[in-house]
């Protein structure tokens, strides 16, 4: 995935994804009724570090991820669906330089406050050793708790990769994330922001060597929510 391509890709995602946002607010207008249902449309910046291990050599790099997120919930079923991506230059060596795109889809059931999390997902990279593509499952759980009605609330997500599988023989691969945040709801306009911590580690294995890597940061989200 070039640059540009990852860049056009996530432009045309982002305007999708506010446009569904507000198309959702104008309905619930609309209607002036409500189905039980929580939409959110954001966008998210990752202040990333990456580390990465190549032919033995270890690399450490620097990035600013950007992407979109889209979710929806009900009281017992929910679903979500992220893109982001970006580019990391050098701290220590060029072994983590390199592009980074994610793309994941996933639906939930259970109450927030304790949800199991069933997703798919691809990956890809450009940088050292070539473009390379994973996809993946992606089993985990998530929680979310409202800190009584300041319309502030905490959440906890993890999830482990299983049946990861490279194109063009790239190999196999494991991994799993965690991130967490801090949400702020408004209670007099239909936008929320967040403030989180990800962290992300990816093994990926062929007959040649284990590439380790992990990438970690900062997340920041802004977006339109409203219930219908």
């Amino acid at each position: 995935m070039s640059s540009r391509t990852l860049h056009s890709t996530l432009c045309v995602a982002r305007v999708v994804g506010l446009a569904l946002a507000l198309v959702f607010a104008l309905l619930s207008q609309a209607s002036g009724q409500s189905a039980g249902l929580d939409l959110r449309g954001g966008v998210t910046g990752y202040f990333s570090q990456r580390s990465a291990v190549l032919e033995g050599v270890a690399g450490r790099g620097s990035g600013t991820l950007a992407g979109i997120e889209l979710a929806v919930r009900s009281k017992f079923m929910g679903g979500s669906a992220r893109l982001f991506g970006g580019a990391f230059a050098a701290d220590i060596g060029d072994e983590a330089v390199g592009e980074i795109g994610r793309a994941d889809l996933s639906v939930v059931a259970g109450p927030t406050y304790v949800a199991a999390e069933l997703g798919y997902a691809l990956r890809t990279f450009t940088g050292a050793f070539g473009t390379r593509r994973w996809s993946f499952v992606r089993l985990g759980g998530q929680t979310v708790l409202p800190l009584g009605t300041t319309g502030i609330s905490a959440s906890v997500a993890a999830a482990v990769y299983l049946g990861v599988s490279g194109s063009h023989d790239t190999g196999k691969g494991s991994g799993r994330d965690l991130e967490t945040r801090v949400s702020y709801t408004s209670s007099l306009i239909p936008l929320y922001v967040a403030l989180g911590y990800r962290i992300e580690r990816f093994i990926a294995d062929d007959a040649s060597e284990t590439r380790p890597e992990e990438m970690s940061g900062l997340v920041l989200v802004a977006g339109v929510r409203v219930r219908i």
